[in-house]
């Protein structure tokens, strides 16, 4: 399968014509990144936007003094778009989880289209402009978290501390000690300040994390 094919199964990009994606996959690298290999660093100077092609990456940041991970991203995921749309420096890291294989387009390429092609620079801007309003979107809604069974279990893995809210109008800061959803009577179980408690999953309407400064 060409690159241009492989593009055209991102949503992000569904909607472009092969003409397009070939003249985006003519520009790009592949590459291969191998397990804990750092991809991007937090607050380098990168304005790059990746195409996760295969395999998972995780996109963490340091909270408070500590590693946090937001989200681990699978393939047909992209990430990088903050940084190639503003040019400021990145505001997490990213690193592969096994191996990975990405697709870089970097803000030089995108300059060349510009030249070439204005009107797909243009499409693309607005993809990707639409494409962070519906992750920022989430992130506040909390979809991501709750939606996404193996960022839990990263935030199981990490000892994260989050803010659950539930139906019940209570919210809880705490860590996450053990979550199923294949049970008849699902459950999350969570550690808060020692206390363990088991919240059903029914009752909880979102899981969020804290923001740079360590706050909920």
């Amino acid at each position: 399968m060409s690159l241009a094919e492989k593009l055209k199964e991102f949503e992000v990009l569904g909607a472009f014509s092969m003409d397009d994606l070939g003249q985006l996959a003519d520009l790009m690298e592949e590459i291969t990144f191998e397990d804990n290999q750092v991809i991007i660093d937090e607050n380098a100077q990168s304005t790059s936007l990746f195409f996760v092609i295969s395999g998972r990456v995780k996109i963490h940041k340091v909270l408070a003094g500590a590693v946090k991970i937001l989200t681990v991203l699978d393939k047909h995921d992209l990430f990088g778009e903050v940084a190639f749309v503003d040019s400021m420096v990145r505001s997490a890291s990213a690193t592969a989880v096994g191996q990975v294989k990405i697709a870089k387009f970097t803000a030089e390429h995108f300059q060349i289209i510009r030249k070439q092609n204005p009107t797909l620079a243009v499409d693309l801007l607005m993809q990707l402009t639409r494409e962070l309003s519906r992750k920022f979107r989430a992130v506040n809604e909390g979809l991501d978290m709750k939606s996404s069974e193996h960022t839990i279990n990263e935030l199981i893995l990490a000892g994260q501390q989050v803010r659950l809210a539930t139906t019940s109008d209570i919210d809880y800061i705490c860590t996450i000690k053990y979550a199923d959803k294949t049970q008849n009577f699902p459950l999350m179980k969570i550690d808060v300040k020692g206390k363990l408690i088991l919240v059903p999953f029914h009752q909880i309407k979102a899981i969020h994390l804290a923001d740079r400064y360590g706050h909920f």
